[in-house]
């Protein structure tokens, strides 16, 4: 059960509602895990954070490349010639790709921390919503 913490007072143990927002249930063992950890803690809004999380990234990484990316100066500097890879249609994906996975540690903490943190604020607000009903049934 997780405690919903607000303006330094403790509610009510926060409640759980749907597949959305599930206390955990095992967790799978090794810390080389993280992202299946969060998986089985925080269900689908952990994969949604995550994949989004991806697509903005690998977008990111992309544009930084075909925009600002001097792939011919880097070869040059690597003592290759870049008239061998001059008419390569996937070079600015390759070199996105080695960008893109070279990030996932930070990829990987950042699908931690925003999916605690969307959870945390959903928990919240439910709980304030179901206090705010029973005050209301409590006049009644």
């Amino acid at each position: 059960m997780a405690l919903c913490v607000q303006a330094s007072r403790v509610l009510l143990p926060a409640v759980t509602y749907g597949s959305l927002l599930h206390t955990p249930r095992t967790q799978v063992s090794g810390g080389k895990r993280p992202l299946r950890n969060t998986i089985f803690e925080y269900g689908i809004v952990g994969t949604i954070v995550h994949i989004s999380n991806s697509l903005l990234t690998f977008g990111t990484c992309y544009l930084i490349v075909t925009k600002f990316g001097d792939i011919e100066g880097v070869l040059e500097r690597l003592h290759q010639s870049p008239d061998v890879l001059a008419g390569a249609p996937g070079l600015n994906f390759i070199v996105t790709l080695g960008l893109y996975r070279s990030l996932l540690p930070m990829r990987l903490s950042l699908t931690g921390i925003g999916t605690w943190s969307i959870v945390r604020y959903y928990r919240c607000r439910k709980q304030k919503k179901l206090e705010q009903l029973a005050m209301l049934e409590h006049r009644q």
